[in-house]
């Protein structure tokens, strides 16, 4: 479970304090969590409304998945970008938790908080986090890695420049292609043909229930069973 967030000053973004409303409530396979600089969900699902998380989204402003920014200077675009390296130019979040909302039982013997970093366009992957223990300063350098493809290569078909554009593949769930978004509708239908239900986290239908406790067996076995290899999620590119 996450612990509630309130207005105390909890984060700081490039020098300055910032409002509970820079979070984004977002359902992880952990549960509930808090996401900076995700845009609005409506903008990455066909169906939002089979998202319904509670508060505080953001539309992008000013970018594009496909184009990047618009300006090079500009400051108030969505997602947020620093022009500054360094710690003094990222966010900074105090985590704090209540000690008598640990519960040991609950899942394994950490006591702290699990982070994951995530494209601004996609929902996070707990399965890639990184785990910050309490009473513990941590900091986190982003490398990013872009595939750009030349003109030359542009009308090349996908199989044999090994990429996609973000219109080239369509997606059931999501607006536009990624492998990531690619690998997340995978495993839904994965979990859809063996459980007969998605998880609560998961991009939804109308047409399947939400799997109950009596199917979480079933969700975590599928989860194991290394689907990835017949997805056919190959990486995205950009030209």
């Amino acid at each position: 479970a996450s612990p509630p967030i309130t207005d105390d000053g909890f984060a700081i973004w490039q020098g300055k304090e910032c409002k509970r409303d820079i979070l984004s409530d977002i359902y992880t396979s952990g549960g509930l969590c808090y996401s900076f600089n995700i845009i609005d969900p409506k903008e990455i699902l066909v169906d939002p409304e089979e998202y319904k998380t509670t508060t505080y989204h953001t539309k992008s402003k000013g970018w594009s998945l496909e184009g990047g920014y618009q300006s090079e200077d500009r400051t108030d675009d969505f997602p947020k970008r620093t022009f500054i390296s360094g710690v003094s130019g990222g966010l900074q979040i105090d985590l704090l938790i209540d000690g008598s909302h640990i519960d040991r039982f609950c899942s394994d013997t950490f006591d702290g908080f699990q982070v994951t970093i995530h494209h601004p366009a996609e929902f996070p992957n707990m399965d890639a986090s990184f785990s910050v223990p309490l009473d513990q300063i941590v900091s986190v350098a982003i490398k990013p890695k872009l595939i750009t493809v030349s003109e030359e290569l542009k009308n090349y078909r996908p199989k044999y420049r090994k990429c996609y554009f973000s219109n080239e593949r369509h997606l059931t769930y999501f607006r536009s292609y990624s492998q990531h978004n690619c690998l997340s509708e995978c495993f839904t239908n994965y979990t859809i043909q063996k459980c007969g239900c998605v998880a609560f986290y998961m991009p939804k239908s109308k047409l399947f229930p939400i799997c109950g406790p009596a199917s979480i067996e079933c969700v975590e076995t599928s989860r194991s069973k290394g689907f990835s290899f017949a997805c056919h999620c190959i990486n995205s590119c950009f030209f």
